[in-house]
């Protein structure tokens, strides 16, 4: 583990968790990090790197996003689906 954070230096404890966070949708990741990953992770599929970029972006932060130290999961939760609901079954 110790010789892939030498040889990308993007990850530390603290990155690899973020890492984890993207994955989970946690976090919104930027453009220039999408690109900082593929080029990190040797991704040359320049096409592929933009179609991700042009998904960056577009999530909007909920009240919620201020209070994710405070709030437990459950609630965080319930107030995104909430927020993104279209209707009522």
């Amino acid at each position: 583990m110790w010789a892939i954070q030498r040889r990308l230096p993007i990850f530390s404890l603290t990155r690899d968790r973020r890492i984890s966070s993207i994955e989970a949708g946690r976090y919104a990741v930027s453009a220039d990090r999408v690109r900082t990953l593929a080029r990190n992770y040797s991704c040359a599929d320049a096409p592929y790197v933009y179609a991700l970029t042009t998904m960056t972006g577009g999530r909007k932060r909920g009240w919620w996003e201020e209070h994710r130290d405070t709030l437990p999961s459950n609630l965080l939760d319930l107030a995104e689906v909430e927020y993104r609901a279209t209707s009522l079954a």
